[in-house]
């Protein structure tokens, strides 16, 4: 009877012991070669989570460090990655501490001119293959700058659509000459700095542009796809 009672407790134990959730760890610190414990934690959340569909375990809890994490491409989580009611899957940041995850790419080499401004130069940027509409410094954003410095340019009237567009919507728009014939990406020099953002009453869009024919100076192209009808804003 004792030996049955002891082989019974020993089971019980076996179980309890074998139904613990798996315990990952992830720092900005890390290494993903490392084997994702407390004193070497893993880098990404990316091999926190292949790490727990390898194992396969009953539930499993993945404890985040502070800092901040780079995403270089979507992280993704399929419904497996869970876990199950009676044994979930779960990430959450350690006490006390604020993991970040940002998909923003460090933008280095700042110079000031001899106005004072700060500026740099992005290749991926002049060469056409990267563009971006936001930037954050030291967690703040900041903003373009813009003309007019208040209220809006207006849309001065419709051109037919160029035949690539013309089954989708319209591309071109008229401007009034004394608005924007000031503006560099008229002169054919069509850079993301210089995209005006097109607002309509129900949609904002930033485009680049470009001039509708070299002899003209009046109307204008976007650039890109486009899939609404631009009209006059009244």
């Amino acid at each position: 009877m004792t030996r049955l009672v002891l082989f019974l407790l020993i089971l019980s134990l076996t179980r309890f012991i074998g139904a613990q959730p798996l315990e990952l760890y992830v720092s900005p610190g890390g290494d993903d070669i490392s084997s994702g414990a407390a004193a070497k934690p893993f880098a990404t959340l990316a091999r926190a989570r292949d790490e727990i569909r390898r194992r396969k375990p009953h539930g499993a809890v993945v404890h985040l460090r502070g800092g901040m994490y780079t995403l270089r491409e979507p992280l993704i989580f399929a419904p497996e990655d869970s876990g199950t009611p009676d044994a979930p899957i779960i990430y959450e940041a350690m006490k006390g501490e604020n993991p970040i995850f940002s998909g923003g790419v460090v933008i280095a080499g700042w110079k000031t001119n001899d106005k004072g401004i700060w500026q740099t130069q992005i290749p991926n940027v002049q060469k056409g293959e990267w563009i971006f509409a936001q930037l954050f410094v030291n967690g703040q954003r900041r903003f373009r700058p813009r003309l007019p410095k208040q209220n809006y340019f207006h849309i001065a009237g419709e051109v037919p659509p160029t035949p690539a567009s013309a089954q989708r919507g319209h591309d071109r728009f008229r401007f009034n000459p004394d608005e924007l014939r000031r503006f560099a990406f008229l002169t054919g020099s069509c850079r993301d700095s210089e995209s005006p953002r097109l607002t309509t009453p129900t949609t904002s869009r930033r485009s680049p542009a470009r001039p509708a024919r070299p002899t003209t100076t009046e109307s204008c192209t976007r650039g890109g796809d486009t899939c609404w009808r631009m009209s006059p804003m009244r």
